[in-house]
C-alpha cells in the first residue's frame, strides 16, 4: 500500500529516540525510559484508515528485524 523510509521520522528512528530521551530529561515529572519498555518513533508511511477484519503486514528491508502481521477486530 505504501513505502516508507526511516528519515520520515525526525530524520530517523535514532534521532526520534534521542529527542524523546532529551524531552523526558527536561521534565521533572516524567520518568526516564526503563529497560523493557516498548516505544514507537512514529510512522514511516502515511496513516491509513483501519477496518475490522483487515490484515496488515510489513516487510522490512535493510534491517535485520522481523516484519509485523496484525489482524484488526
Amino acid at each position: 500500500m505504501d513505502t516508507g523510509h526511516a528519515v520520515n521520522v525526525l530524520d530517523g528512528p535514532v534521532s526520534a529516540l534521542r529527542h524523546l530521551i532529551g524531552v523526558l530529561a527536561l521534565d521533572a515529572e516524567a520518568a526516564p525510559l526503563k529497560a523493557g519498555e516498548m516505544i514507537t518513533t512514529g510512522t514511516l508511511t502515511r496513516a491509513f484508515p483501519v477496518s475490522p477484519g483487515q490484515r496488515w503486514q510489513t516487510a522490512l528491508h535493510g534491517i535485520d528485524l522481523p516484519g509485523m502481521d496484525v489482524t484488526f477486530v
